[in-house]
C-alpha cells in the first residue's frame, strides 16, 4: 500500500513541476525575459534561450526560481534589505558570493548604483548565463565575474581602505560555514553581510558553533525572515488560473530560511 501511495505522490510532483514548465515558458514569453515588477525592473536575464529546451527546470539547480524572478518577487525581502544597508551606510562595492544568473548583483548595480560588483559562481551553466546577462545589461565595465568563492580576488580588486564601504552578499548552500574564518577576517570584518543561512545543512555542530561565534564577536547580528507575496499586483498574469499564480512566485525552498545580517561592531 505504502509503495502504491508513493507512486501516487512521486506522479503527482512529477505533474506539479511540469506544469510549472508550461507556464514558466508562458512567462517567459510574456516578458521577453525582463523583469516585470519591483526593485530590479527592466534588468534583462536571457530566460528566452532556454524556452525551446525540454526539461527547463532541471537546467540548473537555479531554474525553478525563474518565474520569480521574472515577476520581480524573488527574495523580495533579500533585495529591499540590500537597498536599506547601502542606502544607510554610503555603500559603494558589492560582493555577491554565488550569484546564479545575477538577478541580485545585476539588479543592484544596475537600478541602485553600486560602483563596482565582484560576482562569483562556481556553476558553469549559471556562470555561462551570468556572463551573458552582464553583457546584456551592458554592465561589463562595472560586474567583474570569478568562479569560486574566495577572498584573495576581492583583496586585488578592492583596496582595503573601501572594505568598510563593501556589501556581502552571501548565497553557497551552506559553505559559508567554511569560507568565513578567523584566517580570512581582515577581509571582511569591517564589510557588510548579509548571508543565506543554511544550517540546517551541516551537522558539524563544532563548525557550527565556531561560524557563529567568530561573527557574533565582530559583529552585530540580526535575522532577515522570508516573506510573502502577492501575485496579483502583476496585471500582467491576470489571465494566469489561481494555481499557477501561486506557483509561479514559489521559490520552491526545502524549508522556512532566514538570512544573517551583519553589521561590524567597529563602524
Amino acid at each position: 500500500m505504502r509503495k502504491y501511495l508513493n507512486k501516487i505522490l512521486d506522479s503527482f510532483g512529477y505533474q506539479i513541476v511540469k506544469k510549472k514548465e508550461k507556464i514558466t515558458k508562458e512567462l517567459i514569453e510574456i516578458t521577453n525575459s525582463f523583469v516585470m515588477n519591483g526593485n530590479y525592473k527592466n534588468i534583462k536575464l536571457n530566460f528566452n534561450k532556454l524556452t525551446k529546451q525540454k526539461n527547463l527546470l532541471d537546467k540548473s539547480w537555479t531554474s525553478r526560481d525563474i518565474s520569480s524572478k521574472l515577476l520581480g518577487f524573488y527574495e523580495e525581502q533579500v533585495q529591499k534589505e540590500c537597498i536599506s544597508l547601502k542606502e544607510s551606510y554610503s555603500l559603494k562595492n558589492l560582493v555577491h558570493f554565488g550569484a546564479s544568473d545575477g538577478y541580485h548583483s545585476i539588479g543592484l548595480t544596475k537600478n541602485f548604483l553600486f560602483q563596482k560588483s565582484l560576482v562569483f559562481e562556481i556553476d558553469s551553466f549559471s556562470r555561462r548565463m551570468l556572463e551573458r546577462n552582464i553583457i546584456e545589461n551592458k554592465l561589463a565595465n562595472k560586474i567583474f565575474l570569478f568562479k569560486e568563492a574566495n577572498f584573495i580576488d576581492v583583496n586585488n580588486n578592492i583596496v582595503s581602505p573601501e572594505f568598510k564601504n563593501t556589501l556581502y552578499l552571501v548565497d553557497i548552500e551552506g559553505h559559508e560555514f567554511d569560507l568565513f574564518t578567523e584566517e580570512n577576517l581582515i577581509f571582511f570584518k569591517n564589510s557588510y553581510l548579509l548571508i543565506e543561512n543554511h544550517e540546517f545543512l551541516i551537522v558539524d555542530t563544532v563548525k557550527k558553533k565556531n561560524f557563529f561565534n567568530l561573527l557574533n564577536t565582530h559583529f552585530n547580528i540580526s535575522y532577515l525572515a522570508n516573506s510573502s507575496r502577492n501575485p496579483y499586483l502583476v496585471r500582467e498574469i491576470d489571465h494566469f488560473h489561481d494555481e499557477d499564480r501561486w506557483a509561479l512566485v514559489s521559490e520552491g525552498r526545502p524549508c522556512n530560511m532566514n538570512w544573517l545580517i551583519c553589521k561590524p561592531k567597529n563602524n
